[in-house]
């Protein structure tokens, strides 16, 4: 499917238009965090049903995990970067 169009938005998971999903991964209190393709984010999903913006990247993340603490590695481009949510 294309992502030709949509755009990212938050609030309600119900309401959230999201594009074509690249990466999921599970945070230790139940939050959903993905990657879209063709989108130099990490969005979020609480476990209250509320879709946000995490971080915006220079690049396209090209993986990521999410520690035990709650913050994300994000590998991008030639670095590493820790992002505390």
């Amino acid at each position: 499917p294309s992502t030709e169009g949509i755009e990212f938005l938050a609030g309600p998971s119900a309401a959230a238009r999201l594009g074509v999903i690249a990466r999921v991964r599970l945070g230790p209190d139940g939050t959903v965090y993905w990657s879209q393709r063709d989108e130099n984010a990490i969005n979020a999903l609480s476990p209250q049903g509320m879709v946000r913006r995490v971080v915006e990247l220079a690049d396209a993340p090209l993986d990521f995990v999410v520690e035990p603490s709650g913050s994300l590695l994000v590998a991008v481009d030639a670095a590493l970067v820790r992002v505390r949510p």
